[in-house]
């Protein structure tokens, strides 16, 4: 796609993503997102805490009184169970405040489906909210900030639907979201299209393929990565090599991604490492890769052996 796009908040770099590593066993179940591992569990903490090295963070901060008064008991937190009983006092202590059931969902351990239940009924409440104000005469900072929240509750159900392979549900919540939306700064085009690719809707993704080509100059690699492993998957060979080459002709991060996807995780670290943090990220690039493979592993990981095929077809071809 040809134009910038802004950078995903709830995918922004630097901030704690539950994303396992390539070698980690990733699982359907609801499980605490914190794990059990005591050294995963202070990289965690150490993270919240220090806002120096996290600008999402820092950015959250500085704007929402609610979490400020939460990180900022976090200093006598050592474990996992304090962690947990610190956040449940917390919304016992402050349920009188603007924003608590919001926050509860986002931050209370509670299994999936009440989790889903509670963000639906936020997002709707926020919705109608957001319908029934009259915008003339406001700022416009106060639409695009109403209009934000509204995405990023949308973002984030988007991804528990993504994280628990609920791909039909995901696949309405997007369509809903870029109904509300146009602009898709949360990136819900890709998403759509990778959960077509997930269910092996052929037809849908031909067809969603053909009108984002009509609409943009050239499509980048969130569109095209997803696809090419679909048509992969499915047998057509031919079709994955043509959207292969096209990655390369349009992305100039494609041959990077490739051949050091077996240690891609290394390899994305050390390019966030040496990064300048800016507000957009510049498309057809190898930061356009690596915000796609922290969005879409689910379904990225899953195709190892794709990997393995489009690097001897760029070897091929290279040769």
């Amino acid at each position: 796609m040809s134009k910038k796009v802004k950078k995903k908040k709830n995918n922004a770099k630097k901030k704690p993503t539950n994303k396992p590593k390539k070698t980690e066993t990733q699982y359907d179940d609801t499980e605490d997102f914190l794990g059990s591992d005591d050294d995963a569990f202070e990289e965690f903490m150490s993270i919240l805490k220090d806002q120096n090295i996290n600008d999402f963070l820092s950015e959250i901060l500085s704007a929402d009184p609610l979490l400020d008064a939460f990180y900022s008991g976090l200093d006598t937190i050592k474990n996992e169970a304090e962690y947990k009983a610190y956040v449940d006092s917390f919304i016992v202590k402050n349920s009188h405040l603007p924003g608590i059931e919001e926050f509860a969902v986002r931050m209370q351990e509670m299994p999936v489906d009440e989790k889903i239940k509670r963000f639906m009924k936020l997002i709707q409440e926020n919705l109608d909210e957001y319908y029934q104000t009259n915008w003339d005469g406001k700022e416009d900072f106060m639409r695009f900030d109403a209009e934000d929240h509204v995405l990023s509750l949308f973002s984030e159900l988007n991804q528990i639907f993504a994280d628990h392979k609920m791909y039909s549900r995901g696949i309405s919540l997007c369509l809903q979201a870029i109904q509300f939306l146009e602009d898709d700064p949360y990136n819900f085009t890709a998403y759509l299209m990778t959960y077509y690719c997930a269910l092996e809707k052929k037809d849908n993704v031909d067809e969603f393929l053909a009108v984002i080509e009509e609409a943009y100059d050239k499509v980048d690699v969130d569109i095209l990565l997803p696809v090419s492993i679909f048509y992969y998957v499915y047998g057509d060979e031919e079709r994955a090599r043509e959207v292969l080459f096209e990655m390369m002709n349009n992305n100039t991060g494609t041959e990077r991604f490739i051949f050091n996807y077996d240690q891609i995780d290394d390899e994305l670290d050390e390019y966030f490492m040496n990064e300048e943090d800016e507000d957009d990220y510049p498309p057809y690039t190898f930061e356009t890769f690596a915000i796609i493979y922290d969005q879409m592993y689910w379904y990225i990981m899953d195709h190892d052996d794709y990997f393995t095929w489009a690097k001897a077809q760029l070897e091929i071809t290279n040769n």
